[in-house]
């Protein structure tokens, strides 16, 4: 039976937590190419629980990363109609959370999920022409026990990382821009969700989420280009 990932033990405190997702600039860090993070920052061994230091978090597409995350975190409904999501679920062993519903349906073997709404969009007066957010109210950040969409699955994940109390969450592929994934494949529900300059309509919203996380406690990086507000280091 699946687990709340926000009810398990896993504290992260005073830890890193990377979090890969499936931009093309991740490319470098992805199956296709050559090492990426020292071994010792992405854990292997799954003979016991999945260990709370180091800790990475593969988003989606984000599992076709070299190395072996300890968490697959997948967010997106339609994911079990994909050739490659069928494939890894079967290939890898690594611990997948999932957004209740469609994908425990399809998987009940799978041991984590979290609740997902109201969406990162709800609580947040945005201008749309300008691609800002006009207003936001005290609601918009984390919402206890659930992990908030309307971002990216990426911003999913950094939620998580705050709730397990991480120091920092250093993003991957993360880009925020663009249809194109670190694979060339597209990522068809981009079609019309961008603004002139090519960043998702969701920018906004994931830097506002950044900026509570990051008042309260925990900094947020990237070690690949992106449109985001945040330090590439």
């Amino acid at each position: 039976m699946s687990v709340d990932i926000l009810q398990t033990d896993f504290d992260w405190d005073g830890q890193d937590v990377y979090v890969v997702g499936s931009g093309p600039n991740a490319e470098p860090y992805m199956i296709s190419n050559s090492p990426i993070l020292p071994a010792r920052c992405l854990p292997l061994d799954y003979t016991q629980k999945p260990p709370s230091s180091p800790v990475s978090i593969a988003c989606n597409k984000g599992i076709l990363s070299r190395s072996v995350p300890t968490f697959w975190l997948c967010a997106t409904p339609a994911l079990p109609q994909l050739e490659w999501f069928r494939k890894a679920m079967v290939d890898n062993k690594v611990p997948v959370i999932a957004r209740r519903g469609t994908l425990l349906e399809a998987y009940p073997d799978i041991p984590y999920y979290f609740n997902d709404g109201p969406s990162l969009w709800s609580d947040a007066n945005r201008n749309a022409a300008a691609n800002s957010i006009k207003s936001v109210t005290k609601y918009f950040g984390c919402t206890e026990g659930l992990l908030r969409g309307g971002a990216s699955a990426v911003a999913r994940a950094v939620q998580l990382a705050w709730f397990k109390k991480a120091k920092r969450c250093v993003l991957i592929g993360a880009d925020m821009k663009g249809r194109v994934y670190f694979d060339g494949t597209i990522n068809e529900t981009k079609r019309n969700t961008m603004d002139d300059k090519g960043h998702w309509f969701e920018l906004p919203f994931f830097n506002e989420l950044i900026k509570w996380v990051k008042a309260r406690g925990m900094d947020v990086v990237s070690l690949t280009p992106t449109a985001l507000d945040v330090e590439v280091i």
